[in-house]
């Protein structure tokens, strides 16, 4: 799974749907991994990403633990 910006929907026009579930105000949850070498080396920004993944989609999740 990817994260597209809406553009690239707009680009695809009515064939959106075929390629594409669209995630938009609904209570969709999930829980969040990220799976990545052990000896690899994730900067901020990575790391950010995955934390507001984590916000938006796990149900599980709690800022700080």
């Amino acid at each position: 799974a990817t994260i597209v910006p809406g553009r690239t929907l707009r680009l695809l026009g009515e064939d959106a749907g075929r390629y594409a579930y669209i995630y938009e105000n609904e209570p969709e949850k999930w829980p969040v991994n990220a799976v990545y070498r052990r000896d690899i080396y994730l900067n901020e920004a990575e790391r950010r990403f995955i934390e507001l993944l984590k916000e938006e989609f796990d149900p599980g999740f709690r800022r700080g633990v």
